[in-house]
């Protein structure tokens, strides 16, 4: 598929096939009660998928948490994004906060800033937050362009044109609440995109170039990223080998010194007679060594 920025949104179980064999990307709804309680199931989940897969905290309806329920929530999901197949962009750990009307905007917002900050914590880095609506006018009350798209046919087709003519890049959320809306949503854009392929192929090539390219972007980045960490690294073995060798360096001049004087002390202390046998016994020595030259 043409599209890397397609998101499909639902539980566990309706997301089963498409995380196991990477179809689309999927994000795992969850409620903050659910992401708690259920900790140990979706832990075994993200460590058993092959592929990206990410999760979308369902706020809908919830007005408050309790600053404990909160801190667990965000501790949770800091533990998620150690996951090896934790869906990430551009090394960004990527959490999806679905909202509506009846959402408190101010948890919302007090939620995205301690994801951030306890990924920042954890070493990370800086989280790539999606609020994702379900109509427009929460869009543009929130200013964030995630829009939950139903699989209806008639939105389908409309935005599926929108977002293939006008280059937008997403990304795009489709919810699902079954394997075999899953499945009808998948089949349907494989089709819509071969139609949009037959119609428009200029374009389309177009669009596989920059599919291309950013997939190339995406890992030169990645590797700017781990080689600034392996360069990171490199420096600080270093300034540690070069303080090592100095302390080395150090210590044996010091030796050196205290070595000295303990010879000149002890020298100083010995008896004027025992002083004038060393120096006669090392007179008959370089005489016998110059006899035997």
């Amino acid at each position: 598929m043409i599209y890397t920025n397609i998101f499909l949104v639902g539980t566990g179980k309706d997301l089963q096939s498409f995380i196991s064999d990477n179809k689309m990307t999927c994000c795992i709804r969850v409620s903050p009660d659910e992401l708690v309680s259920q900790k140990a199931v979706l832990l075994e989940t993200f460590l058993q998928s092959p592929n990206p897969l990410g999760i979308c905290l369902d706020l809908r309806n919830v007005q408050a948490i309790e600053e404990t329920g909160q801190n667990k929530v965000v501790q949770t999901l800091a533990l998620f994004t150690f996951c090896v197949s934790y869906l990430r962009i551009r090394e960004r750990a990527v959490v999806c906060f679905l909202k509506n009307k009846e959402s408190n905007s101010r948890v919302v917002e007090w939620l995205s800033k301690l994801v951030i900050d306890c990924l920042k914590t954890q070493g990370h880095e800086e989280a790539t937050i999606y609020q994702v609506c379900e109509n427009r006018q929460d869009i543009q009350d929130s200013g964030i362009p995630c829009l939950l798209l139903n699989i209806s046919e008639t939105v389908m087709q409309a935005e599926h044109f929108e977002f293939s003519k006008d280059g937008n890049e997403g990304p795009f959320f489709f919810s699902v609440n079954s394997f075999s809306e899953a499945g009808a949503l998948y089949e349907y854009l494989m089709r819509a995109e071969r139609k949009f392929a037959v119609e428009n192929s200029s374009f389309y090539e177009k669009m596989i170039e920059v599919k291309q390219l950013r997939t190339e972007r995406d890992q030169l980045y990645s590797e700017n990223i781990r080689l600034a960490f392996e360069k990171e690294n490199n420096e600080i073995s270093l300034g540690l080998l070069r303080k090592d060798a100095q302390f080395q360096v150090d210590w044996f001049k010091n030796e050196n010194e205290v070595i000295k004087q303990w010879y000149h002390k002890e020298y100083e202390s010995l008896p004027m007679w025992y002083k004038r046998i060393g120096h006669l016994l090392k007179r008959i020595w370089k005489t016998n060594k110059e006899l035997k030259s």
